[in-house]
């Protein structure tokens, strides 16, 4: 019998599969004159699965994969049953050593690379790779142009300016004098530019 069930191996040797968990056998032999041995019992244990690691974030979610706050993540392991258990949950950053995982990891500014491992008593391993990136501050703008100048003479405005942003970069900016558009781009850029003042009036 197998965990209580019964099951006849013909000739002399069979292999019999174990199911996941606890296998409780016993075990006796028959003669081809109906005689029988004497009972025996073997037990083993199979944990096939891996454990399964569930993760969460929590922070202000902005565009592109980039969270605009602080961020906590937090993760847990499970061993599916009839499993082992979970041994162990372990986390490294950025490529760093192992450590136990004991709580929420928290992240200012910057990119990270977290990856959990978990392991079960059976040594069955399961690893998860989480990527976070964090901007919580604004891009930077600088701009400088003389205070006047007169476009009816031929005069031209050399407008200087720098749009920079160390972590996620610049997705777009634009230049207008009164809510007209004089120049606009998708990416970082220091440069000047000299403007005529046109689709704007004296003033």
């Amino acid at each position: 019998t197998r965990n209580g069930e019964t099951f006849a191996c013909p000739g002399d040797a069979c292999a019999v599969p174990l199911l996941e968990g606890m296998n409780a056998f016993t075990f006796w032999a028959i003669s081809s004159w109906g005689d029988t041995s004497r009972r025996g019992t073997a037990s083993g244990m199979l944990d096939s699965q891996a454990p399964v690691i569930s993760g969460a974030i929590s922070g202000i979610a902005g565009d592109n994969g980039w969270f605009v706050s602080d961020v906590a993540f937090s993760a847990s392991a499970s061993d599916p049953s009839p499993g082992s258990g979970v041994w162990g949950l372990e986390a490294s950053l950025d490529g760093g050593a192992w450590s136990a995982y004991t709580g929420p990891l928290t992240f200012s500014d910057g990119g990270y690379t977290v990856v959990m491992r978990a392991y079960d008593a059976a040594s069955n391993i399961d690893t998860q790779t989480q990527v976070i990136h964090i901007d919580t501050q604004p891009p930077t703008v600088n701009l400088t142009a003389s205070g006047e100048f007169c476009p009816g003479c031929g005069d031209l405005l050399a407008v200087t300016f720098e749009v920079t942003d160390s972590l996620s970069g610049i997705a777009g900016w634009e230049l207008s004098a009164d809510g007209v558009e004089i120049s606009s781009g998708a990416e970082g850029t220091s440069q000047t530019l000299m403007w005529d003042g046109s689709g704007l009036p004296g003033g």
